[in-house]
């Protein structure tokens, strides 16, 4: 029996280990040729399988949610989420330089309900861009300028690529490369731009997984005079994934944690409009945690717009990595005024 359970602990310790492997090392996948329709299926789930009427999470109230599946090689990585204004469509690019659109629809209460319409295609390059080597092509964010143009940040070839203004796909036109801080160049290959926010006031936060001091993440904010650090808690288990700005002015800030044995949580960070100046901490109290018996996955991707009740909608998408043990969710939540 001894060597039984021992034999059995091996086992679960090699599992673990290959999961943990399998989600910092995402599976290459082959760049989608053209724009393609996708049937993409959605599936309703609950905020807690343990906790069936559970509907409150922190400063959150759930409104619907979807595991989002489609029998496409190229489908998954989901790591940059923008939702339009109306709440009608949303956008995301993925691990291998793809971006995925679809319309949203709503049941009677306003929960998120479903998805259809849905369409991917290959994200543009410049023409001096890579040729076609998905170690560049790694999207982690996106955000859209007041003047209409997209941003995409990319991880590997550590950069942001602008787009002209215009529907989702759009994106799959030719870009400009947008000029970043020197010291992005430093980032390890899988810890660049992981969150890419867009201001109302035309300034723009960037934050990174890997760049860091000992008392802080290192973050960057363009504004008219360049780009200019900023600082972000140093938190050595949950790192920063995406950010949004609230309609009031506030940054909203997705963090992530992974570790074998705990599995994935995440946090909402809402850091106060006022302290988005050069050189300032960019802190604020956690108003959410995402951890069992709530679902939880490898959380990625971040988007906020005003509901029709003036309520402010959090989306949250995940990023499966292409792997059977994780899944592709989009979550919407009502956020507390505050």
């Amino acid at each position: 029996m001894r060597v039984l359970i021992r034999r059995l602990s091996a086992m679960r310790h090699m599992a673990l280990a290959l999961l943990v492997v399998l989600v910092a090392c995402p599976q290459a996948r082959d760049l989608v040729a053209g724009r393609q329709g996708l049937d993409l299926r959605s599936t309703p789930l609950a905020l807690s399988e343990s906790k069936p009427d559970a509907q409150r999470l922190g400063a959150l109230t759930y409104r619907g949610g979807l595991v989002l599946d489609a029998n496409h090689p190229a489908f998954g990585g989901l790591s940059g989420l923008r939702v339009s204004a109306e709440g009608s469509r949303f956008t995301a690019v993925t691990d291998k330089g793809n971006w995925v659109t679809g319309a949203l629809r709503y049941d009677g209460a306003g929960k998120l309900s479903g998805v259809a319409a849905a369409e991917l295609g290959p994200l543009g390059e410049p023409a001096e861009g890579p040729a076609g080597d998905s170690r560049g092509r790694d999207a982690e964010a996106l955000t859209r300028l007041p003047d209409g143009r997209t941003l995409v940040a990319f991880e590997g070839d550590h950069r942001i690529l602008a787009y002209p203004p215009g529907a989702p796909p759009a994106i799959a036109g030719k870009a400009t490369r947008v000029a970043t801080p020197p010291l992005l160049a430093q980032a390890e290959p899988n810890g660049g731009p992981e969150a890419l926010a867009a201001l109302a006031d035309g300034r723009l936060v960037m934050l990174t997984e890997s760049l860091r001091t000992q008392a802080a993440r290192i973050g960057f904010l363009r504004d008219a005079d360049g780009w200019r650090r900023v600082r972000y808690p140093l938190d050595p288990d949950f790192k920063p994934t995406d950010a949004a700005q609230l309609p009031g002015g506030d940054l909203l800030v997705l963090e992530r944690r992974f570790d074998p044995l705990g599995g994935f949580q995440a946090r909402l960070r809402r850091v106060p409009g006022g302290r988005i100046q050069p050189g300032a901490m960019l802190d604020g109290p956690v108003i959410a945690h995402f951890r069992r018996p709530f679902i939880v996955d490898n959380f990625e991707g971040l988007a906020v717009r005003t509901g029709p009740d003036g309520a402010t909608r959090v989306y949250i998408v995940s990023d499966d990595n292409f792997q059977p043990l994780q899944r592709t969710l989009l979550l919407m939540f009502a956020l507390d005024a505050g």
